[in-house]
């Protein structure tokens, strides 16, 4: 990866920019002094080596990091420094010309690393937190009193719960969904979880460091960016590695269900939660699934750990003397119970394929033990009958009289156990089909989306797209692990109420032609439900913001019907006489 850095001066209103010349990459297009940072170089000194070597100075003053972006294989770090006026930089060869611009009206066509820093300055939070979200800005980002992180806020699929020993399976049709996404703005950030399990209003009062503003999926995880407001929480989640865990309650049980492996093994697999209690910034999170801290992203900690291991691999280690060594056998029985304890935590495998083996192994027993409990009794019924056709005439022989007579009470012992035998099958069917259920869902969660269809996908989700944002949304992803015809019909759902034909047709067994047909008459059926609301009280009008796909400009239409509008327009008028003019009418 490529790193640079520059800075952006700023005189006033108006921000110094210079536009490439031939000589270097990106000829035309308008940045800002800086380039690549060099071996032993800090940001801040190839920036300011860049200035001078570009515009023939570097003004003294203090200068801060603005904006940092690692995206396209490069990785620029922007300084915004302040100046007390204009001036006029004397330009080697890599640039043509230079400008003052005034903020928010840049010249075209502006190198796309400058104009992530330039858009920032006219962005608010929110604008902040999508950019982090697309890449385009770096975790954290400083914005007025707060610190911007992308955090965390659950896994889904399996983890493993070391307090509990148990592990833990969380559905990503449950938890990878737009209501469960909504569910989590403003979900409440604390240090540290509490003692019990749901907040008080002390705990509240004593922990709380910041709120989730922009939840997402990523990855088969559900993320968010964080507003953090507490300046020791923010020094610690920028420079050491931490972690997030969620605690989410449930009313009751009967959503979840437990499968008991042979080994002793529990596998919890949690339904839909009651409630979003809070997120707790940690040391080690279950979702880090017994590997390094990970629920919370810090560029800092990434250029650290790089750092580090740059170190470790360059420098050779160092000579033992005879205490460094007396030390460490003291210490070694200290060690290797935390290496025990450590290998107990990472039994789980990063994607849950480890458990799925064992839960599948487990399957595979007991439906050899059922296989063979039926084929014993297949051969019993069978022995039985041929018996019964050995038996010459209707009544047996008195031989046979006397044997089934001596025989009475084993029979019954026999049936009983039999009986007894037959209810164990029925029972341990009964399992096996439950626990078959749960598999199919793990592995059906773990599929990936063929590359062959990535294309089919995209189309769907675009044409649900292009309806959603009528209605003021966006259509989701496919989930993984879900099929393309179940994807389509996901996205119709919440449209068929628009249409007429198909909103009391269920889509669930509808074959792919007829979906082709359902799918094109919905949508347009919404589209036009949308575009012209009549379910909107008079007055009230339905925002509809788009981009012009060939001006890249977010259009916004207003839809509905009703009086809004005329309160805008001149008083009406009438006429009172005509001929002359007439007093106190």
């Amino acid at each position: 990866m490529i790193r640079a850095a520059g800075i952006l001066f700023i005189a006033g209103d108006k921000v110094l920019l210079v536009q490439r010349s031939a000589n270097g990459d990106h000829e035309g297009e308008w940045s800002i002094p800086g380039g690549k940072i060099e071996d032993g170089e800090t940001p801040e000194e190839a920036a300011i080596r860049e200035c001078r070597e570009e515009l023939g100075t570097c003004p003294d003053g203090e200068r801060a990091i603005f904006a940092r972006r690692k995206k396209d294989n490069v990785d620029y770090t922007t300084y915004l420094q302040r100046v007390k006026g204009t001036f006029s930089p004397s330009l080697n060869d890599e640039h043509q010309g230079f400008m003052w611009a005034p903020i928010g009206e840049w010249p075209s066509p502006l190198h796309p690393g400058c104009k992530v820093a330039l858009d920032k300055l006219t962005m608010d939070e929110l604008q902040i937190a999508k950019a982090i979200v697309r890449g385009d800005l770096t975790s954290p980002q400083y914005y007025f009193n707060i610190a911007m992180f992308a955090v965390r806020i659950t896994g889904t699929g399996v983890a493993y719960r070391m307090g509990l020993d148990e592990y833990v399976y969380r559905r990503p049709e449950i938890f990878l969904t737009d209501d469960f996404v909504e569910r989590c703005v403003g979900l409440t950030i604390v240090w540290e979880h509490p003692e019990t399990n749901s907040l008080t209003s002390d705990e509240y009062a004593d922990r709380v460091v910041g709120t989730i503003i922009l939840p997402y999926i990523s990855n088969g995880e559900v993320w968010g960016i964080a507003k953090i407001y507490d300046d020791t929480a923010k020094t610690i989640m920028e420079n050491e590695q931490v972690s997030t865990s969620p605690t989410v309650v449930f009313k009751n049980n009967k959503n979840n269900k437990t499968i008991k492996l042979e080994n002793g093994d529990k596998v919890l697999v949690e339904g839909k939660p009651d409630l979003l209690d809070h997120l707790a910034i940690c040391e080690q999170g279950v979702w880090d699934k017994a590997r390094n801290p990970s629920g919370v992203v810090s560029v800092t900690m990434t250029d650290a750990n790089e750092s580090e291991k740059r170190m470790d691999e360059n420098m050779p280690a160092p000579e033992m003397t005879a205490a460094d060594k007396a030390r460490k056998d003291g210490e070694g029985e200290i060690e290797k119970k935390e290496m025990e304890e450590k290998e107990k935590t990472a039994r789980m495998d990063a994607d849950g394929g480890e458990k799925l083996d064992r839960i599948l192994k487990h399957l595979d027993s007991m439906h050899a033990r059922m296989d063979a409990m039926e084929a014993k009794f297949a051969k019993k019924d069978s022995e039985e009958t041929e018996e019964k056709k050995n038996v010459p005439g209707n009544a047996p022989s008195p031989s046979k009289m006397d044997a089934k007579k001596d025989g009475e009470a084993e029979s019954e012992v026999e049936k009983d156990r039999k009986e007894s035998e037959r209810d164990e099958a029925a029972e341990l069917r009964k399992r096996m089909d439950a626990a078959e259920r749960e598999v199919k869902e793990i592995k059906d969660s773990a599929k990936e989306i063929p590359e062959a269809e990535q294309n089919e996908y995209t189309d769907a989700q675009s044409r649900a797209d292009s309806v959603a944002q009528v209605f003021g949304k966006q259509a989701p992803r496919p989930m993984r692990g879900e099929r393309l015809i179940p994807y389509r019909k996901r996205m119709l759902e919440p449209y068929r109420k628009y249409s007429d034909k198909w909103k009391n047709v269920e889509l669930g067994l509808m074959s792919k032609q007829i979906l082709d047909i359902a799918e094109a008459e919905i949508y347009a059926d919404a589209m036009k439900a949308g575009l012209q609301p009549t379910d909107l009280p008079p007055g009230k009008f339905r925002e509809v913001t788009r981009v012009d796909p060939y001006t890249n400009q977010r259009v916004t239409t207003f839809h509905g019907t009703g009086t809004f509008f005329k309160q805008l327009g001149a008083r009406p008028r009438r006429v009172t006489h005509i001929g002359a003019r007439k007093e106190n009418y």
